[in-house]
């Protein structure tokens, strides 16, 4: 009777594991294995009742197929985190406007977002060219060229 539980129960046991390991993992996939585990467990419903594992496989392979089409996309949207850079942190990737030439040696000032800052750079850098800020350091932006990047 055991061994006939167990052959009837298989899929729902496997889903079961796959949603207890998406809850471990601390749903880094994205609730995809748990979304996998529960199809199987549907499937392992379906082939329970039906006494048919084909049916019950190929139930839960048609869950998991609607899933990956047409609902994974806007699960993914909702679930997707983006961070937003706030403070100084917002100035990378920007452009700014050399007000004084800058040269591998010697710092310069850029205008960026109406604020004069300092500046170097690994290039020369004649006054008025457009730069991209590269990073930040201290009060000082790391920019290269436009043309350079």
């Amino acid at each position: 009777m055991d061994a006939i539980l167990i052959e009837r129960t298989w899929l729902m046991i496997l889903g079961i594991v796959l949603i207890f390991l998406e809850l471990l993992m601390g749903a880094a996939s994205g609730f995809d294995v748990a979304l996998v585990g529960f199809s199987l467990v549907v499937g392992g419903l379906v082939h329970f009742y039906s006494r048919s594992w084909e049916y019950g496989v190929v139930s839960a392979i048609i869950i998991i197929v609607l899933y990956f089409i047409l609902l994974r996309p806007s699960v993914r949207k909702k679930l997707l985190i983006t961070t937003q850079k706030i403070g100084i942190d917002s100035l990378i990737g920007k452009t700014a406007i050399t007000t004084s030439a800058i040269s591998a040696k010697k710092a310069g000032n850029v205008v960026v977002d109406g604020e004069i800052w300092r500046a170097v750079s690994l290039h020369s850098v004649a006054e008025n060219t457009p730069v991209e800020v590269l990073s930040i350091e201290g009060v000082s932006l790391t920019v290269a060229p436009l043309e350079q990047k």
